[in-house]
């Protein structure tokens, strides 16, 4: 069985002042599999080179300038909910819809790491990556609660465990999330 960490994929933080080239050049260097675009206590988005490639732009401007044309960050704050098999078919089925690259972890206001959508596509298909395999907490018939913040651009997805309605990660002015219908 692999352990949490073995999870985690490689990733950077590139400020979204960077410009295009600078992220692109920065991604392409073998060690470097994803980027998180801001900074490790506001993440705006999760990028391979394939979508920073895409981009039909001016490779000198920042990536600030483009970031409605990333896709959106998909949020979570621990691997734990990747545990949850509701949880886990609803964030593969937002990684298809917004062809996000994976999930950013994102604990105690820091990004902590990210999971590729090949790693979640691998334990639904029953591969050996599970961790504690599909064993579920609570009330299995009680679905993982999902808040949006449609402020964002692009709009940031989180799932918390526990508390009240979330404050958006990526900017508390943007104040509380909406509860995101399954």
């Amino acid at each position: 069985m692999k352990t949490s960490t073995e999870w985690f994929s490689r990733f950077i933080i590139i400020p979204q002042s960077s410009t295009v080239a600078e992220a692109l050049l920065k991604l392409q260097e073998p060690q470097n599999t994803f980027a998180v675009v801001g900074d490790a206590e506001h993440p705006q988005t999760l990028v391979t080179s394939k979508e920073i490639a895409r981009l039909e732009c001016e490779p000198s401007l920042n990536l600030a300038t483009y970031l409605s044309q990333l896709p959106p960050a998909l949020v979570v704050p621990d691997l734990d909910l990747l545990k949850k098999q509701d949880c886990l078919q609803r964030i593969s089925s937002w990684l298809d819809e917004t062809q996000a690259p994976g999930v950013i972890i994102y604990q105690q206001n820091q990004v902590k790491g990210v999971v590729s959508w090949e790693a979640i596509a691998k334990v639904l298909d029953g591969d050996s990556l599970t961790l504690e395999d599909k064993r579920t907490y609570g009330d299995s018939q009680v679905p993982v609660k999902s808040y949006i913040c449609r402020k964002c651009i692009p709009p940031t997805y989180v799932f918390p465990r526990q508390g009240d309605t979330p404050t958006c990660p990526k900017d508390w002015l943007h104040g509380s999330m909406e509860e995101e219908s399954a």
